[in-house]
């Protein structure tokens, strides 16, 4: 299982939130740019402006922090002191087209040139998975669990062809194909009708979903070992 980092994460759910006319069906082309400037001399200078202008930050595995900007169009990811690449900061900057998710990818890292190179590598191989499975690639096979995104090939279960809907509503309540569940029970509910099979989920987040509902949304279905795809039933 090859492990998609946690620097990964906000494009997944900026993605989650930000594609609800995508209907499940429909593939999405991730395309990826390099950025060349971050908007810093440092992470130390990025990372005190940030929590200046009082910014929400949610922590993440091994002292990561996070932040989004207002409008969910940015992204950024400071790793913990934990983590080789420290301290290193990676920023992801959200636009769409019909049919297609573009992403801006920055990363300043101040580690020593070895492990910044890894860091580096590392984030392109996860995003290219990334990429696959939002294609529709069948082989790639993505979770969530807290801060982490998880892909790789093959699935643990047979694949049935039964269309499971999760909506995430504005006020931040779920339905399971239209019928209110707890969020926080989705897993559960799902998995309790299918314990020997993986159905198709699909996530559709309402426009003014939270960032922190979707993804405490695919926190819950990972924990059933559950993969969901982004996209809202056809109209």
């Amino acid at each position: 299982m090859n492990r998609l980092s946690s620097y990964v994460i906000g494009l997944f759910l900026l993605c989650a939130v930000f594609c609800p006319a995508l209907s499940a069906e429909e593939s999405t082309k991730l395309v990826i740019t390099e950025g060349h400037y971050i908007g810093y001399a440092s992470v130390a200078d990025a990372l005190a402006t940030l929590q200046s202008r009082g910014l929400t930050s949610q922590p993440g595995e091994n002292g990561d922090i996070s932040f989004v900007e207002p409008g969910g169009r940015t992204a950024w990811r400071f790793v913990g002191q934990d983590d080789p690449a420290y301290p290193s900061v990676v920023r992801y900057v959200y636009s769409r087209s019909v049919g297609e998710l573009h992403a801006e990818v920055t990363i300043l890292c101040e580690a020593t040139p070895g492990r910044c190179a890894k860091f580096r590598s590392d984030i392109q191989d996860n995003l290219a998975q990334l990429a696959k499975k939002m294609a529709g690639d069948p082989s790639a096979k993505c979770s969530v669990n807290e801060s982490t995104v998880k892909c790789g090939a093959g699935a643990e279960r047979k694949q049935s062809n039964q269309q499971i809907y999760v909506h995430v509503r504005d006020d931040g309540s779920c339905t399971l194909d239209e019928i209110a569940t707890s969020c926080s029970d989705l897993g559960r509910s799902i998995r309790a009708e299918h314990p020997s099979d993986d159905p198709k989920v699909a996530v559709c987040a309402s426009a003014k979903a939270k960032y922190d509902v979707v993804e405490k949304v695919l926190s819950a279905m990972s924990e059933d070992h559950l993969s969901a795809d982004l996209g809202c039933p056809p109209r």
